[in-house]
């Protein structure tokens, strides 16, 4: 038990030492790195125009099913027998 408590007190000091971290900032940093593309560099061409859906062909329905669904099999009827219990059977008096 002491070790869940050791490792929720060290939890909420981390937590408690990061917010006041945070609060520490007069200000948010700036970027810490700014890339320019130069103006000869290579780019990517625009992509080609995507053909419409009324000049696509549309793909023929399949309304047969590869499977078709089953009768769950049904267990036969079967009576059931009485399970007597042993202990609470008659007994059979042995001659005296």
């Amino acid at each position: 038990m002491r070790i869940v408590f050791a490792a929720l007190a060290l939890c909420m000091l981390s937590f408690a030492v990061g917010v006041v971290g945070d609060l520490s900032l007069a200000s948010p940093p700036g970027p810490s790195a700014s890339v320019a593309i130069p103006p000869d560099a290579v780019r990517a061409h625009p992509l080609p125009p995507l053909p419409h859906t009324a000049a696509a062909e549309a793909a023929p329905i399949r309304r047969v099913h590869a499977w078709a669904p089953r009768q769950k099999p049904r267990a036969p009827l079967v009576k059931a027998e009485i399970k007597r219990d042993p202990d609470m059977a008659p007994k059979v008096e042995v001659g005296k």
